[in-house]
């Protein structure tokens, strides 16, 4: 719940289903300082990656819409789960796989994730050049992780 509580903070206001608080509202699109957000990001990101979290806690998320302080924290989150393996090994591949692998359960948010994948995460801005070729990589595993445990050629244009 502290996950989707800083979302909603973000000006997310339909994370978090039927736990939402009126009187939280007043708060929501708040100016979240951006130390903030790239720590709460990077944090998250690895809790996801030693698979003390799933990404099933993003279940609430509807990607094709979040704001511009989410998409940064999401950009963020993505592109440091996928950095925490940048050597690209078989090891690597199998650890984001896995992450992945572990969110099928849920189809409409892999298809938010891929969508936010394709138009957010791939040629993010917020990575320096040299680690673009990592994040394509990165969005490559994940979208065979989703593909395989979802069965979906729904996939194939991302």
């Amino acid at each position: 719940y502290a996950l989707w509580d800083f979302l909603r903070e973000l000006g997310e206001s339909d994370v978090g289903g039927l736990g939402r608080i009126s009187e939280e509202s007043s708060s929501l699109g708040a100016n979240v300082p951006l130390r903030r957000i790239v720590n709460l990001a990077k944090t998250y990101a690895w809790l996801v990656d030693k698979q003390v979290l799933s990404l099933l806690i993003l279940k609430t998320v509807t990607f094709a819409r979040v704001g511009e302080q989410a998409r940064v924290f999401f950009q963020v989150m993505f592109s440091t789960l996928f950095l925490l393996h940048k050597k690209q090994s078989a090891q690597d591949v199998q650890a984001v796989y896995s992450v992945f692998q572990r969110a099928v359960s849920n189809p409409t948010m892999c298809h938010g994730i891929l969508f936010f994948f394709q138009h957010f995460v791939k040629n993010c801005e917020l990575v320096s050049e040299d680690e673009r070729p990592i994040m394509k990589w990165g969005c490559k595993v994940a979208k065979q992780a989703i593909r395989s445990g979802v069965g979906s050629t729904s996939f194939d244009d991302m």
